[in-house]
């Protein structure tokens, strides 16, 4: 079991002999490993010594097991293999969960054995259990401030384990320390291990004991190298990489040669590196795992773009020489990521024309859909080089081979996807051959749950994409996208094109004619109409009667009577009959009239359909509590006097439970972070309410400072317990979420000021007591800042402007900007003057232009001389894309001679 923990120390010949007895020890003589595998035995000699397997077609989960366990080995791959956890075993048995119990002991650091050293289980085995001990303890050296003697104790526990195994254990334990960065004590054990491979050899495993110190002696190289310099590592290896020679010690020389050179040149402390004597070997040449991506894939990262190119470049041709498919291909596909790197390097000076088309030429050879789908697309490097050209070019090579069209479309789809989220507005029209390019794909194109088959849904998701990012090149193609919409709407389509069908009618219904909108929207409705609700095919049902309550159809309904009845029914037959969607219905319901057409046992259901609600509202530990409350307020034209008081009651009782007031539950509710929705439903719709409840607003009122009282209670117990303010989650949260404090203070506020000003200021005070808990200040001051419209004119004093922490001062600028006219021409020079001031130490910003601009010459003028406005000028210029913004306002005002 130890040896399989520490498997990564053997050569091939020693990791063939461990695998032989896994099969055998595992399946308890059962199984032997040719049943399991064909094999190429060992070539080669010692630890240059290789091993070829092959899996045999075999049934059972153990054999599978052992299959995947022993490639794993071969892979030198950590990961975790599945087996059988129902399978029996004994006390002495050497079972796949052992197994992998050992494979996580090996990979184990330090941390991870904090976690995991309780446990481990193996059968009774001297060596593997000290193994575990040992890192038990040197976890207490490098985690106790102090711990004394462990290097000792570590010692010892090692010390009755035979050799060579004793040894790899001191080492390997030396490694984990290492790791941890406490690079003394792994020196001490390197120097253990070596002494015990020196001492305690034997002819039985005379090679390998060879073989490792010579990794030994690399790592005491490497310790020394740390702690005391280049000059000790050198001083330590040269001599004996001079003594070694190659035929005596090739793995030595190949593996420490380039670490020896290195030494000398850092501890000569020039310039020069010597005579270069590095050991090299040709792995196999004609072995396609023999050319790896590592040597590219460090110029590239190194930005050494001219020599990565070269490296790419030599390993593709030999690749394409050995006739690989998927190697090649992701050769390929680096090699572009590279090339465009570079040219986005240089957009600004040198525009590189054929490098950028053989960019386009090798990713879209590759068929790598996953690369092109993550290219983060550079704005500059689309600027410079995509135009009708390019796209001329990459529609070309699309269409180049038939037989590999599909493939390469699906990349060709990704990239027009990237271009577009960057590319220029004033490229208009080139954007609308894009956008028709996806379309034209798309329509003809199948969907499926396979993403490798589903060209026409990715089409129609990457349109939705580009519609919310890119609205305004929507125009260009308006006329063309509902044929598509409608196409991947029909029943067959993949469930998700279907939805992302739905979600694109949406994203464009505000710029389609009456006559697509009417077109898709009959589409829609004659689809639901051979739904059966009872299928629960809400993937496809809720999109569509999203869509058909929407604003733009809620306009056609208005003057089509007939169509708002069969929307009200269609609505009506699938929230009716789904408890899941009664939330829901009534939010449909909100907008649309009951015409005479409307049958009475739908109303009587509907009825039900609200008492539902109100259970659901008034259960408030549910997390669907909130959204109930608010359903029954938005409808409550529908809901009536009942369910407003259950939504009143409900939002008390939530509160409360966050208080630990009497009647409330132990617990804080689930929905509670979420009560500001309700808080601000009630300041919008407070008097609709109340006529829909047949409530007298005095009444109402009386009502809501109730449920104030409770919200003021609320700040007050959060000051010292914040993490009220955070979403449930196991382990719990220990701070509050910034986003829900914010939330919080702009619907307290708002609610506030729908009842009148005296309670305006009861929550004012609240909040300025809150904040005096640092977790709770930015959001509340956030939410503070953007209240203005609500009174929180306080904010806009130059002190509160000055004490904001950056995401809360350019959050609230934009309103603060918009008050200035509010205030007196005194009370403005103050205020500009604190954002100016907080502009200059947060910024650069693009919003900073209106401050700039609203503060004018002498403002600017007079900080000319300051570190402030230096600082901000130095950041400033290495700002690219604010730079030719902002700096004429800093450049325009000279300096003020009466600063």
């Amino acid at each position: 079991m130890a040896w399989i923990a520490l498997h990564h120390f053997l050569p091939a010949h020693f990791l063939r002999t461990l695998s032989w007895l896994l099969v055998d020890i595992a399946s308890q003589g059962q199984l032997q490993f040719p049943l399991l595998f064909e094999e190429d035995t060992v070539v080669g000699e010692g630890a240059l010594s290789s091993w070829a397997v092959r899996p045999r077609e075999v049934s059972g989960s153990l054999p599978q097991y052992l299959q995947h366990r022993i490639r794993y080995f071969i892979w030198s791959n950590d990961g975790e293999v599945f087996y059988d956890a129902e399978a029996p075993e004994n006390s002495n048995h050497i079972s796949p969960r052992r197994v992998e119990n050992a494979v996580s002991l090996g990979r184990t650091d330090l941390d991870g054995l904090g976690h995991w050293e309780n446990k481990f289980d193996f059968p009774p085995n001297d060596s593997v259990k000290k193994l575990v001990s040992a890192l038990g303890v040197v976890h207490q050296v490098a985690r106790t401030p102090g711990f004394s003697g462990g290097i000792g104790m570590v010692t010892e526990l090692c010390g009755s384990v035979a050799m060579p195994l004793k040894a790899v254990m001191l080492k390997h334990i030396g490694d984990v320390l290492a790791d941890d960065d406490h690079w003394e004590e792994a020196l001490e054990l390197y120097q253990q291990s070596q002494s015990c491979l020196e001492k305690e050899a034997t002819e039985t495993w005379a090679e390998y004991l060879d073989e490792l110190q010579g990794i030994t002696r690399q790592s005491i190289a490497a310790a020394l190298r740390t702690i005391r310099g280049a000059g000790q590592a050198a001083a330590y290896l040269v001599p004996k990489a001079a003594d070694a020679g190659l035929a005596k010690s090739p793995l030595f020389l190949l593996n420490a040669s380039h670490d020896t050179f290195m030494a000398q040149h850092f501890a000569s402390g020039t310039f020069y590196f010597g005579p270069d004597r590095r050991a090299a070997i040709l792995l196999e040449p004609l072995l396609l795992k023999s050319h790896d991506l590592a040597s590219a894939l460090k110029s590239w990262s190194d930005r050494d773009y001219r020599e990565a190119s070269s490296e790419f470049w030599s390993l593709l041709r030999r690749q394409i020489a050995l006739g690989s498919s998927v190697e090649m291909r992701l050769t390929q596909a680096y090699y572009s990521r590279c090339i465009f790197d570079e040219l986005a390097a240089r957009a600004d000076g040198q525009i590189n024309e054929s490098s950028f088309a053989l960019g386009i030429r090798l990713i879209v050879q590759s068929v790598h859909i996953g690369f092109a789908e993550k290219m983060q697309w550079d704005e500059a490097l689309v600027r410079a080089y995509v135009d009708d050209e390019s796209f001329d070019i990459l529609q070309s090579l699309t269409n180049a081979i038939a037989a590999s069209a599909e493939e390469r479309r699906r990349v060709a789809i990704e990239l027009v996807h990237g271009w577009g989220l960057v590319l220029p507005v004033e490229r208009e029209a080139l954007a609308r051959r894009v956008l028709q390019f996806i379309v034209d794909i798309g329509i003809d194109a199948s969907t499926s749950f396979s993403h490798y088959l589903n060209l026409g849904g990715r089409c129609v998701a990457v349109l939705c994409d580009l519609a919310e990012k890119r609205p305004e090149f929507r125009v260009g193609i308006k006329d063309n996208v509902a044929k598509l919409i409608i196409s991947k709407m029909q029943k067959g389509a993949f469930w998700k094109a279907r939805e992302d069908a739905l979600k694109l009618a949406s994203l464009y219904l505000d710029i389609m004619t009456g006559q697509d909108t009417k077109e898709i929207l009959l589409n829609v409705l004659t689809q639901l109409e051979g739904v059966d609700p009872a299928r629960e095919d809400w993937p496809i049902v809720r999109p569509s009667l999203d869509l058909i309550t929407s604003d733009e159809v809620r306009t056609l309904a208005k003057a089509d009577q007939a169509l708002n009845d069969r929307i009200v029914s269609t609505v009506l037959r699938f929230g009716l009959n789904q408890k899941t969607e009664n939330i829901r219905l009534l939010y449909y319901l909100y907008h649309f009239s009951f015409g005479e057409n409307i049958k009475e046992e739908e109303l009587e259901q509907l009825q039900n359909v609200v008492r539902e609600v109100r259970e659901q509202a008034r259960a408030i530990n549910s997390s669907i509590s909130i959204g109930s409350i608010c359903a029954l307020l938005v409808a409550s034209s529908v809901t009536g006097r009942p369910g407003v008081s259950d939504a009143l009651e409900a939002i008390r009782r939530t509160l409360k439970s966050a208080l630990g007031e009497p009647g409330a539950r132990q617990r804080t509710s689930l929905s509670f972070p979420f009560a500001y929705q309700a808080f601000l439903v009630l300041s919008q719709r407070g008097e609709k309410i109340a006529s829909d409840a047949g409530m007298m607003v005095g009444e109402f009122r009386e009502e809501l400072s109730g449920i104030l009282d409770l919200i003021i209670n609320v700040w007050t117990v959060a000051k010292d317990n914040p993490s009220l303010f955070a979403q449930f989650s196991f382990p719990p949260r220990t701070y509050p979420d910034p986003i829900i404090v914010h939330n919080w203070t702009f619907g307290s506020i708002a609610f506030a000021k729908s009842i009148g000003e005296p309670q305006l200021g009861s929550v004012k005070d609240a909040l300025d007591r809150a904040a005096e808990n640092d977790s709770l200040k930015n959001g509340i001051a956030s939410g503070r800042a953007v209240r203005l419209a609500s009174g929180e004119t306080e904010t806009l004093t130059p002190g509160a402007i000055r004490s904001d922490s950056l995401m809360t001062f350019y959050s609230a600028l934009g309103q603060r900007l918009v008050f200035l006219s509010n205030v007196t021409s005194e009370q403005r020079s103050e205020i500009l003057d604190a954002l100016l001031d907080q502009c200059l130490r947060f910024g650069p910003n693009g919003l900073d232009a209106a401050v700039f601009l609203a503060a004018g010459e002498t403002k600017i003028g007079s900080r000319r001389d300051g570190a402030t406005y230096k600082d901000y000028l130095k950041r400033l210029e290495n700002s690219r894309a604010l730079r030719l913004t902002l700096m004429p306002f800093l450049v325009a005002y000279p300096r003020r001679a009466d600063a």
